[in-house]
């Protein structure tokens, strides 16, 4: 069985970390997996026999937010779904000439063009549409969204 844990998002990797090393030092029997996807903030994954050797092994560590005694299940074949998804998540592909609206910061809302792509760190140089000079802005690929593509 596959029980899901809600665990504070920023301290996600660390909360793994210690429950491994409890299972380890415990000889805790019956947990045989701990799984976090960096995709699904907020949430652990143990595969375990039962739900008393999962209790077993949180019991102490801080920083998991059980809202009752009972711990949430999913099946095998449900945790595969979800990571099929974000597997298979398509992103927009923006090339050089599309236009796009910027998301976020001081220019949000504006329309601009794709000038430059810079694949090795994600950051996109855009010019706004409705300025009459031409300023380059530098932004990273959360901050825009694809609005027409050049190739339609």
């Amino acid at each position: 069985m596959i029980y899901v844990l809600p665990v504070v998002t920023r301290d996600a990797h660390i909360v793994a970390k210690l429950i491994y090393k409890r299972v380890l030092d415990l000889k805790i029997e019956g947990i045989w997996a701990i799984y976090m996807d960096p995709k699904i903030k907020g949430y652990l994954f143990i595969e375990a026999d039962n739900q008393d050797a999962v209790k077993s092994a949180i019991a102490g560590v801080k920083g998991i937010k059980l809202r009752s005694q009972e711990i949430l299940t999913i099946t095998q074949e449900e945790l595969e779904q979800i990571l099929k998804k974000l597997i298979h998540e398509e992103k927009e592909v923006i090339n050089i000439g599309d236009i796009v609206e910027i998301t976020k910061g001081p220019f949000a809302g504006e329309k601009a063009k794709i000038r430059a792509i810079n694949t090795e760190k994600g950051i996109y140089t855009v010019v706004l549409l409705d300025l009459p000079t031409v300023i380059p802005i530098d932004l990273p690929a959360k901050n825009i969204r694809l609005l027409k593509s050049s190739k339609e």
